[in-house]
């Protein structure tokens, strides 16, 4: 099986008394992997190791949604000018730039996909997952994707998408037997400690193809299964007995209703539904926190209503989540001390906001000014793992 050494099984399964064990995965840079053998369930799926001396960074992109306009399914689908704009030969164009440079300039140890990787509907062949994972691949660093709504809406189904991820080599994925698809945890490691801890989780597949849902476990509602929360509630548990200081964070798609607190007091509209796209930036704004940075253009409803969810996540301590599916919105705002995060959207693909010449913000479908797309830095403290000044990294239109 891939990310597993046979040659390692004694030493594994001993290491596994005291935690993750040490089977290391080869990596093109000085980061590398780690992931344990059955049959002990290990304290985290998979480990980053960062070398000492400096802090890891993290990115996040969200949402780089890549449409392939041959595969749309019905010939009205989309209009014509997003037809050739989204045509098979504009990946590169449209998305890929966008990832290069963002990770070439930033240079992380962890790369986060958010969801809405590509946009099943238009993929019921696999083939741009497949070009997105081999460009991802292709820089040699580990990368951790969970699944949107429009992911899982290819006819190939989403047990062929996850198989692609798990089989790929520097990709952290791992589907278990849960509700969804696609639930692990990635630890950062420095020092011999476990400093982070990423839990992955899916939020559902609402827009789900038929493929997507015979396999019994995806489910067409938004938010997590009872399963899902008993096992990152466990998983936490464990870890903090031989680390306790760890910092927790979440990872998932579709955004909670809690999010809405801080945005409503920058100004976001109070009625959900209702996109407003009124150009809210936190950073010019009179009463920003200086925790605070990014955009928000639209209103959201977000799922867990009665914040139960929320309420179990602060009392295992988080301080950050990282979710995507809101295109318009960039905010990462500390609320109730954790970070609450929507991750910058990474390609002009579907909605994207563009800056124009006058210094107004719209949303579109196509060119019409400067696209604001690029990826979320987050740098973590070699100290403690506690969250360093996180940043948008905004790509340079040529």
């Amino acid at each position: 099986m891939k990310k597993i050494f046979n040659l390692f099984l004694v030493v594994s399964l001993l290491f596994s008394l005291f935690g993750c064990a040490p089977v290391s995965k080869p990596s093109d840079g000085d980061t590398t992997t780690t992931t344990a053998p059955p049959p002990e369930e290990p304290l985290v799926d998979f480990i980053v190791d960062v070398p000492a001396g400096r802090d890891p960074v993290v990115v996040q992109f969200s949402d780089t949604q890549i449409i392939d306009s041959s595969q749309m399914r019905t010939h009205d689908r989309l209009p014509g000018k997003a037809y050739y704009y989204w045509a098979t030969e504009n990946m590169e164009a449209r998305c890929f730039k966008y990832l290069r440079e963002t990770i070439e300039a930033t240079k992380p140890d962890l790369i986060l996909l958010t969801g809405d990787n590509v946009f099943g509907e238009f993929d019921d062949k696999g083939t741009t997952l497949k070009t997105l994972i081999n460009f991802m691949e292709s820089f040699g660093i580990p990368w951790a994707p969970v699944l949107g709504n429009h992911d899982t809406e290819t006819k190939m189904g989403v047990d062929w998408q996850c198989e692609q991820y798990e089989n790929a080599e520097h990709c952290l994925f791992k589907q278990r037997e849960l509700n969804g698809n696609g639930n692990y945890s990635v630890g950062i490691r420095q020092n011999g400690k476990i400093t982070r801890v990423f839990f992955m989780l899916d939020t559902g597949s609402h827009t789900g193809s038929v493929e997507t849902y015979s396999n019994g476990h995806t489910r067409a509602i938004t938010g997590f299964a009872q399963d899902q929360i008993n096992w990152y509630t466990e998983a936490v548990g464990r870890i903090r007995k031989e680390y306790p200081d760890f910092k927790l964070s979440f990872v998932f798609h579709v955004p909670m209703a809690v999010f809405r607190e801080p945005a409503l007091a920058y100004g976001m509209n109070e009625e959900t539904g209702t996109k407003i796209f009124s150009h809210i930036a936190i950073d010019d704004h009179p009463d920003r926190k200086a925790t605070d940075f990014g955009m928000i253009n639209s209103d959201f409803a977000g799922w867990d209503a009665n914040w139960d969810v929320w309420n179990g996540m602060v009392e295992l301590g988080v301080d950050s989540i990282f979710v995507g599916h809101e295109h318009e919105i960039s905010a990462s705002m500390v609320y109730q001390g954790v970070r609450l995060q929507f991750g910058q959207k990474s390609s002009t693909y579907d909605r994207t906001i563009y800056l124009t010449k006058w210094g107004e913000y719209l949303t579109s479908d196509y060119d019409e000014g400067m696209p604001q797309v690029g990826g979320t830095v987050v740098p973590i403290s070699e100290t403690d793992g506690s969250i360093r000044e996180p940043y948008i990294y905004l790509c340079k239109e040529e």
